[in-house]
C-alpha cells in the first residue's frame, strides 16, 4: 500500500519556550481543507536536519 504525506516545516518562536523551534506539519493531503489527518512536531534541532524528506 502506498501512502502519501505533505509535510512543512517553518522555524517559530513560542513564547514560553527559549530559541527559535523548528515545526514540522505532517498531512495526509495537499491542504488543510482536504486532510484527514493532521501531526504538528516540534523539534530543537536545526533546520538543515529537519527537512521534508
Amino acid at each position: 500500500m502506498n501512502h502519501e504525506v505533505w509535510v512543512a516545516t517553518l522555524e517559530v518562536q513560542i513564547s514560553r519556550m527559549s530559541g527559535q523551534k523548528t515545526i514540522a506539519i505532517v498531512m495526509n493531503a495537499k491542504s488543510f481543507s482536504d486532510a484527514t489527518d493532521i501531526n504538528y512536531y516540534i523539534t530543537n534541532r536545526e533546520d538543515k536536519y529537519v527537512t521534508p524528506e
